[in-house]
């Protein structure tokens, strides 16, 4: 499983870009200035918070279930970003 981090440097490295730049900052900081970043993206109240929480959460799962039901082979990340810019 990929953390978020390492998700955007593999996505760079896929579509052949520089790796971005990342500022770490405590979500708790993030939550305070959520109202703020709502009004000047012109976003609905409270979703930047809903995404500031989902981020507290790990998607990390078992992903044998899923592959049961689905008729095709899942693609790695790599394959997916491949894919989405049509590479």
């Amino acid at each position: 499983m990929l953390t978020n981090s390492e998700m955007l440097d593999a996505a760079a490295e896929t579509i052949n870009r520089k790796h971005p730049i990342k500022i770490k900052l405590p979500i708790g900081l993030l939550g305070l200035i959520a109202p703020i970043a709502e009004r000047m993206g012109g976003i609905p109240k409270g979703s930047f918070k809903g995404f500031l929480d989902s981020l507290k959460a790990d998607a990390g799962g078992d992903p044998w279930p899923i592959r049961a039901i689905l008729p095709h082979k899942l693609m790695s990340y790599r394959q997916a970003v491949k894919h989405a810019w049509d590479l």
